[in-house]
């Protein structure tokens, strides 16, 4: 008799499991893929809930995070975000940066793949800012004698040359 009443109570707690509010399941969010130069609009409009990105990264190359409109708050502040990197394949931050303002991050990556990047306010801060993602200028070949015109589109990326040397 016992057994059949755990059960039962088990079966029916399964079964009203959709029942439970919206919000309980409010701080797991499916990760979004970064696109180089393609802004993003980051909104998080509940108390203690995180966001997570991911992007394609090349080994040894520096990346880009590019924040305008950065409207974050909480009643007496300090308004900020917090950007968390992860390696491929690790659970363990391999750098953060905070943001509080209209800004830039950027770093070295040390191995190449899909990386993941968590956006978490502090405190009680909600909501929004544009991000957007960036690799590297391409690489340019310098020829002596020629000028070269380079356009660098956010704040902390970088643009490379290479020229042979006698």
């Amino acid at each position: 008799m016992k057994r059949w009443i755990v059960g039962s109570c088990l079966a029916l707690i399964t079964a009203l499991g959709f029942l439970a509010p919206a919000g309980a399941n409010a701080m797991t969010v499916t990760a979004t893929k970064l696109t180089s130069g393609k802004p993003v609009t980051a909104t998080i409009s509940t108390v203690g809930k995180q966001l997570t990105y991911t992007f394609a990264a090349k080994a040894s190359k520096n990346v880009t995070f590019n924040v305008t409109h950065f409207d974050f708050s909480q009643t007496g502040g300090p308004d900020q975000v917090t950007f968390y990197f992860y390696e491929p394949g690790s659970s363990t931050e391999y750098t953060a940066c905070n943001i509080d303002s209209n800004t830039w991050c950027n770093f070295t990556t040390p191995v190449a793949g899909t990386w993941k990047m968590t956006i978490a306010p502090y405190e009680d801060n909600t909501g929004s800012l544009t991000l957007t993602f960036a690799n590297d200028v391409p690489t340019k070949a310098l020829t002596s004698g020629t000028p070269v015109s380079t356009k660098v589109k956010y704040e902390g990326q970088e643009a490379h040359y290479t020229f042979a040397a006698k």
